[in-house]
């Protein structure tokens, strides 16, 4: 007999009556009760890498450069007219759907001293209105592994990633960039 809600006197221990997990979103071979209190063995294939921007390399511009393991952008000491020092990765609209959220996760270092790294995600609307979300991503004396979120209007889809600095800053390199729904 399938137990899903264990109560003590008046106070409720363990209650399952609202879990929501199920066989089909539950990884495959993964165990877990429902909220009938049933046991379940998960059967969700894992999926291909939800990467968007797996195989596609940025544009870099103003000096900014690729070692073969890291994209920087150079130092800048002044923050006047200067163009900004850009990585800019083109999303493929062949692996979007539209959505609300969108998650980044990268490593980051600062050569020199700690700070934020400005990462923009644009978007446009069927209708051809462009749009970008922006969310500042830390750096440090060491690599660290970061990651934000991004929200876009829905009916919106995202058409470009980039991180540009405009201002003064230390050298940043950034790797394992990586976007998803």
């Amino acid at each position: 007999m399938a137990i899903n809600k264990v109560v003590y006197g008046t106070t409720v221990l363990v209650d399952l009556t609202s879990d929501t997990v199920d066989a089909a979103h539950l990884a495959k071979g993964y165990t877990a009760h429902d909220a009938a209190g049933n046991p379940i063995v998960g059967a969700m294939e894992r999926q291909a890498d939800p990467n968007i921007l797996a195989g596609v390399s940025p544009t870099l511009e103003n000096g900014a450069s690729y070692d073969g393991t890291a994209w920087m952008t150079p130092a800048r000491t002044d923050t006047g007219n200067t163009p900004a020092h850009c990585l800019e990765w083109r999303i493929p609209q062949s692996s979007l759907t539209a959505g609300d959220t969108y998650f980044l996760s990268m490593s980051t270092i600062g050569h020199g001293s700690p700070g934020r790294i400005t990462v923009n995600l644009g978007y446009r609307d069927a209708h051809g209105n462009a749009g970008t979300s922006s969310v500042a991503i830390p750096y440090g004396t060491s690599w660290a592994s970061e990651s934000s979120t991004f929200d876009v209007p829905g009916g919106t889809t995202p058409v470009f990633l980039s991180i540009c600095e405009r201002g003064r800053h230390p050298a940043v390199s950034v790797k394992d960039v990586r976007l998803w729904q």
